[in-house]
């Protein structure tokens, strides 16, 4: 579901950044994607997005990670970088948040939002591919239920 709708936002931007969308425009696209339905802008999607990583990685950090140190499977070294990553990825999407929120004001500020979320997709991709990459075997083999 993530990398579904970054990609579709990245679109939107790329095209508003061509001048096929308009900027107000945006924010109808915006309106149909799967995450934003039931939100008015922008910055409350970001938001949203934002507080649903967010959750994630607060339900892996209390929960899950703890579970894994505990079976002390050799894990240690992968869940402290998943950990780390994680306060990088918060900040990007608090950044994400306020440029998208100021975006609002100022319709020049688009390739700076563009540049946050981009970033943020670079960060958040490679985190997930990682996170995929070390834990899917262990989760499964050793039944860990969060």
């Amino acid at each position: 579901m993530y990398r579904e709708e970054l990609a579709r936002v990245q679109g939107l931007l790329d095209q508003v950044a061509n001048g096929h969308v308009e900027a107000l425009e945006l924010r109808g696209m915006v309106a149909d994607l799967t995450m934003r339905r039931t939100y008015a802008s922008l910055g409350a999607f970001c938001e949203r997005f934002c507080h649903a990583v967010e959750m994630h990685h607060r339900i892996e950090d209390a929960h899950l990670f703890p579970a894994l140190r505990d079976i002390g499977d050799g894990l240690g070294d992968v869940i402290d970088r998943l950990s780390e990553e994680h306060e990088v990825i918060a900040a990007l999407l608090s950044e994400l948040d306020e440029r998208a929120v100021a975006l609002v004001e100022d319709l020049d500020s688009l390739p700076a939002v563009r540049q946050g979320l981009d970033r943020l997709a670079e960060a958040l991709l490679s985190h997930l591919a990682y996170e995929e990459e070390q834990l899917v075997d262990p989760l499964g083999r050793f039944g860990v239920m969060v």
